[in-house]
């Protein structure tokens, strides 16, 4: 095997808030990320050439295709690699050679993420324009612990965040919670270097939502228990119902690409996507995409589609296509742009230790000018990229020193000698690097 790139993949996969990079494949078979894959022992097939314009939808700015990292091609059968996971023994074990802070707090549970791309203004220096910020709510531990650009990461604590069911951020730095008694807290802020408290905030009044997301620069979106959604404007706090134009039952979940909306309703057995035209009338929700009778063929029949599912998380790519994630099946399914399941999916099989199956998704979120996915259960956020990393110069991060050294002890094991259901980073050889690198931070 190439050692050089097998410390590459093991190296990027534990540089969980640094994001991207380990050539693992889970192909459309249904065929999971085991042992071999995480060291990078698979040949993968590349995606193929076929492009087309977005559907429907604005594509974000910054998503022009180039040859530096942002993607060149479509294709309509999806192949996922996954880049990276992160869960509590990841951040316990390696998070000091990022924060350098031994009071830095643990991972308790992963509550929920919010994925955002920062006005320029609040950019971290050496960020790239490409570049996003991840926040974890941990609220059983009452901390968001984020990403502060390429090289680094911080945390916020804050006792308000705990019993927190949600977290969002928008591109102006506001940063909302669905607290624990179903209210929204608009109170905290990134001013371009931390998280900070805002001084006089406001709950938003009369409503209690089940559910919010991030939607335009200053604005979320909220479902409420009585099936309707609602626009909140967090500049004063206001909020307006959303109208549709007819009745959709059953709402369980929203999530919103850009100018987007997506439904799921009827209990998770239909979903629509819905263009905001940006009018002020009736007629400002457009539909443009709708299924109410998902069904696939595991056998890749995609004629005889025989299996009737449920989904409970979608996202949508600025290309149109569509990640949803089915508890019948336990598997993401990819959909086309006409919401129609692709017959690709993957599966969450056991993994290498530390890394942890996801045994039940509670989230699925994508930045729209990516093709990374991220899939988080309470214990692990696993992320996986449409195209494989040599295709994306944006993919290459900040590795310190210290996990240099760990890789290279990594690179001189046979791996022939290996037991898979041993944790890798445990065996003394490896774990006797990992102490006295610490130790040199402490």
């Amino acid at each position: 095997m190439n050692l050089q790139k097998s410390r590459h993949y093991v190296g990027v996969a534990l540089i969980f808030l640094n994001f991207f990079l380990i050539n693992c494949s889970e192909k459309g078979s249904g065929t999971s990320v085991n042992f071999l894959s995480l060291i990078g022992l698979f040949n993968e097939a590349k995606p193929n050439t076929s492009s087309t314009p977005p559907p429907y939808g604005n594509q974000p700015p910054g998503a022009t295709p180039t040859n530096n990292g942002v993607p060149v091609s479509h294709s309509a059968a999806l192949n996922l690699y996954e880049t990276h996971e992160l869960n509590p023994n990841i951040l316990e074990l390696f998070g000091i050679f990022y924060h350098n802070d031994p009071n830095f707090p643990e991972l308790r549970q992963i509550t929920d993420v919010s994925i955002v791309k920062f006005n320029d203004n609040l950019a971290q220096s050496g960020q790239e324009d490409w570049d996003f910020n991840q926040l974890i709510l941990d609220s059983k531990m009452g901390n968001i612990i984020y990403s502060r650009g390429l090289k680094g990461m911080a945390y916020f604590s804050d006792t308000d965040l705990k019993n927190a069911k949600q977290i969002v951020a928008l591109p102006n730095g506001v940063i909302s919670i669905l607290s624990g008694i179903d209210s929204i807290l608009p109170c905290w802020k990134f001013n371009g270097n931390q998280i900070v408290k805002i001084s006089t905030c406001n709950a938003v009044l009369n409503l209690s939502p089940k559910k919010i997301i991030a939607y335009g620069q200053n604005a979320i979106l909220a479902l409420d228990s009585t099936n309707r959604i609602h626009q909140v404007n967090l500049t004063d706090n206001t909020h307006e119902i959303l109208n549709f134009r007819y009745q959709l039952n059953n709402i369980i979940n929203i999530s919103a690409n850009e100018n987007v909306v997506l439904v799921i309703y009827d209990n998770g057995y239909s979903v629509t996507a819905f263009l905001d035209t940006g009018s002020i009338t009736e007629s400002r929700f457009e539909e443009k995409a709708s299924n109410h009778n998902l069904r696939i063929s595991f056998n890749g029949d995609e004629a005889s589609l025989t299996e009737k599912f449920r989904i409970s998380e979608i996202v949508r790519n600025f290309e149109g296509r569509f990640f949803a994630y089915s508890p019948d099946f336990h598997k993401i399914i990819s959909l086309d742009p006409f919401l129609k399941p692709t017959n690709g999916f993957w599966s969450f099989l056991p993994k290498l230790i530390p890394f942890m199956r996801i045994k039940n998704v509670n989230g699925l979120r994508m930045y729209p000018n990516s093709r990374l996915l991220y899939v988080f259960s309470s214990y692990s956020l696993d992320c996986f990229s449409e195209i494989d990393y040599e295709s994306r110069a944006d993919l290459l991060r900040y590795i310190p020193d210290p996990l240099q050294k760990v890789f290279e002890k990594v690179d001189s094991l046979k791996i022939e000698d290996l037991d898979p259901k041993q944790n890798i980073f445990k065996i003394p050889s490896i774990e006797q690097v990992i102490i006295a690198e610490k130790a040199k931070l402490l």
